[in-house]
């Protein structure tokens, strides 16, 4: 019953929205004809809320049209999940996030990224190689921790480069059936479900850059791992201390799950008062 709710609330949504873009024209002409009668002030506040009005429309209906599948449509066929491909699913999220995270916010030149489709989504990866290199090594290795369910969080930490201060803290938080192995029989789950709730938070990530302070000075990036205690450091890895921010403030996004590994994601960052 709430499946087919939800997607008769869009449908009608969307019924709504095309009655006020034909009447849209309407409008207008009424107000124009009318403009000696109306404070142009006013009249200009009129047009802008109804155009507001189709906007919010149009946002909230994209969204629905992603949770929800449209009125009529069959649900996704369930795929077999098995721990290795949702590891890759997890390290594949991880690695277009970061990426589309240090072009947001301003960690690298906008030149050193190129759009891709990815998620159903245009979204940004990087051109330069020291960077990919960087990143295939931490993500190389988090996907072997990952395979053995030893991760509990993977944080992007962007750092002030004048004043060492940590700005901001992009939190990934890693459940896991730790009863499932490479021989386990596999989870069932539709990879277009998945596709979606990934969707979903990384345009929360991009939506972000409206709610989040300025960055004013240079920031750089650290990638924090939180594993179990009792892993062996790789030679190339070192202990570090969390970085969290004082005053800071807290924004959660959505989550998605693979049936194997499930991954909640909030930001925090520094509030100036």
């Amino acid at each position: 019953m709430k499946f087919f709710f939800m997607s008769s609330l869009m449908f009608n949504l969307l019924h709504i929205l095309k009655l006020i873009q034909a009447n849209r024209s309407n409008l207008k002409q009424f107000l124009q004809s009318n403009s000696q009668k109306l404070n142009f002030q006013i009249l200009e506040k009129i047009f802008q809320f109804h155009s507001k009005i189709i906007l919010q429309t149009k946002f909230f209906c994209s969204d629905l049209e992603d949770d929800f599948p449209i009125l009529g449509e069959k649900q996704a066929t369930k795929n077999p999940i098995t721990l290795r491909g949702s590891t890759e699913i997890v390290t594949e999220f991880f690695n277009y996030s970061i990426n589309n995270i240090l072009f947001m916010r301003g960690i690298y030149p906008v030149e050193s990224f190129k759009s891709i489709n990815k998620y159903g989504l245009t979204i940004q990866t990087t051109t330069d190689e020291e960077l990919q290199n960087y990143l295939s090594q931490v993500l190389q290795q988090l996907s072997q921790w990952l395979m053995k369910h030893q991760v509990k969080s993977l944080v992007l930490v962007l750092t002030n480069v004048i004043t060492k201060e940590v700005m901001e803290r992009w939190v990934f938080n890693i459940e896991c059936d730790k009863a499932m192995t490479e021989d386990s029989k596999p989870k069932q789950k539709s990879e277009t479900e998945i596709r979606l709730e990934i969707q979903a938070i990384i345009r929360q990530i991009m939506a972000s850059v409206s709610i989040l302070p300025l960055l004013v000075d240079p920031c750089t990036f650290d990638l924090l791992i939180y594993t179990d205690d009792d892993i062996e450091i790789p030679k190339a890895w070192e202990e570090s201390d969390p970085k969290f921010i004082t005053n800071s403030q807290e924004i959660k996004l959505r989550s998605f799950t693979t049936k194997i590994h499930k991954v909640d994601t909030y930001i925090s960052y520094k509030f100036e008062k």
